[in-house]
């Protein structure tokens, strides 16, 4: 359980002897799977990503062990990635995947932050995160039946994108003032206005190559259900190469109005295998 706590006072009425004063942990019960590197370096960095991995699993994953301590889909998912082989353990991640679910907005997606329902600088990208990070546990684990208790986050989600898709047949940028249209701490992906907002709708690459990621990871999961998704993902994936492609540099740009470039957009293009053969080469 997260404790703040920078110092400890004790007032006693009558003299006393200190013979330890301190803080009992309460930890999660982790049972760390035995793994030897080559050499100590290697070993030791390893052993403080375990005991970091320890510190953010609280009452739920949190973003870091000391400062913020929030829940964010995110970083959660890398989290419950890692803790798969370091512990071979589910049953957080379980308990996350179905805490995540229950903050779904007005708007359909999830709260950036859980279980705060915060109603501002809520980040579209983070939403489609759940998809993958629901995926990896029901592989990973075998468990379908979190599926009974996730899957209207996961429907309801998925709506609120597709009322987003326009003529073009993507995802357009959830421009209201409320979203943070947040990819990573690098320019022009970090969510800070370009200005192209004032010239009408933007698409950006990586919400929709991550759009198209999570519809395969949605329809799998409907399949294990016996269920079919309709979704046009060929028709999606040549809108996506015709508005982002730049074949004369053979890198995807990073929205439909700009000529920047980054190594996460073209790897999540790559990955949602928009472009194949040679030009993914």
């Amino acid at each position: 359980r997260p404790v703040g706590c920078r110092y400890l006072e004790i007032v006693s009425e009558k003299e006393i002897t200190v013979g330890r004063l301190g803080i009992v942990p309460f930890e999660y019960p982790f049972e760390e799977k035995p793994f030897v590197l080559g050499n100590n370096l290697d070993q030791k960095i390893y052993e403080v990503c375990i005991r970091t991995l320890r510190r953010c699993a609280s009452k739920h994953y949190i973003d870091c062990p000391w400062r913020e301590q929030g829940m964010y889909v995110l970083d959660s998912r890398n989290q419950m990635l890692c803790g798969y082989d370091a512990f071979g353990e589910f049953a957080l991640a379980r308990f996350n995947l179905v805490f995540l679910s229950k903050g779904i907005l007005d708007c359909g997606l999830l709260s950036s932050c859980p279980p705060a329902r915060q109603e501002n600088s809520i980040i579209p990208f983070f939403s489609l995160i759940y998809f993958l990070q629901t995926y990896e546990y029901v592989e990973r684990s075998g468990d379908d039946s979190v599926l009974d208790e996730v899957m209207p986050a996961l429907t309801a989600v998925f709506d609120a994108f597709l009322a987003k898709r326009k003529d073009n047949g993507l995802i357009a940028r959830f421009s209201e003032p409320k979203f943070w249209n947040f990819y990573e701490w690098t320019e022009g992906s970090n969510g800070i206005s370009d200005g192209s907002e004032e010239k009408g709708e933007t698409f950006d690459l990586i919400l929709n190559a991550t759009f198209l990621l999570a519809a395969e990871k949605y329809r799998l999961l409907l399949k294990r259900r016996g269920e079919e998704l309709s979704f046009p993902f060929d028709d999606f994936s040549a809108s996506m190469r015709k508005a982002f492609y730049d074949e004369s540099e053979g890198l995807f740009r990073l929205n439909d109005r700009s000529h920047s470039y980054s190594r996460l957009g073209c790897s999540m293009a790559l990955l949602a295998g928009v472009v194949k053969g040679e030009e993914a080469k």
